[in-house]
């Protein structure tokens, strides 16, 4: 998964290895990470903003992300990860466990930090609350054709961040042909294409 992320004279991306690491190339220093960033319905989101109907979404996707997938046919193919906590029964599909007790939102929280902090990639996830603090009005988004879209701030036409598309459109049910033709259109958008 590749992730370009601006900020004045860093940019950092973000592909497909297990690992983290970092490299430098020049000026601009690199990170590597499978993770992806939280969005939910189209638009960055933050851990404090996400809602629970949204966290039930984003977690299977990131498990598949854990795990090195990108192009699965649906959001219910993964297995197990190492970091799940086990206090939470793993199931399939992500839902919360009827033997579960206590505060779903918070658990599934704790959940998305484990993981990342496994991964060591919880920069990742104050980064996600930078960009939530943009208004989306405020953003636009550029299709690459490349299966990535970089999202700039309208205003100032800075670059924020390159992501794979697939982390802006993991909520759309992947598995029939009406979805599948539909999640093609949004990545062909002609709004996303134009650049001012």
């Amino acid at each position: 998964m590749q992730n370009v992320l601006s900020n004045k004279t860093i940019t950092k991306t973000f592909m497909m290895p297990h690992s983290f690491t970092e490299m430098d190339n020049g000026s601009c220093k690199n990170m590597v990470s499978n993770l992806p960033l939280l969005f939910a319905g189209g638009y960055p989101t933050s851990l404090e903003k996400i809602t629970e109907t949204q966290l039930e979404k984003f977690i299977p996707f990131m498990v598949q992300c854990s795990l090195g997938y990108i192009h699965i046919p649906t959001l219910e193919e993964y297995s197990e990860p190492e970091w799940w906590p086990a206090d939470l029964e793993f199931v399939i599909p992500f839902c919360r466990p009827k033997t579960f007790k206590g505060n779903w939102l918070e658990k599934m929280r704790e959940l998305v930090v484990i993981c990342y902090s496994f991964h060591k990639c919880v920069f990742l996830l104050r980064f996600c609350t930078d960009l939530a603090s943009y208004e989306p009005a405020t953003l636009r988004f550029i299709n690459n054709y490349n299966s990535t879209t970089s999202l700039y701030q309208r205003h100032s036409k800075k670059l924020l961040v390159t992501f794979r598309n697939e982390n802006m459109v993991y909520t759309i049910v992947q598995s029939s042909s009406i979805t599948t033709y539909l999640r093609q259109q949004i990545y062909l958008a002609p709004t996303l294409q134009t650049r001012t």
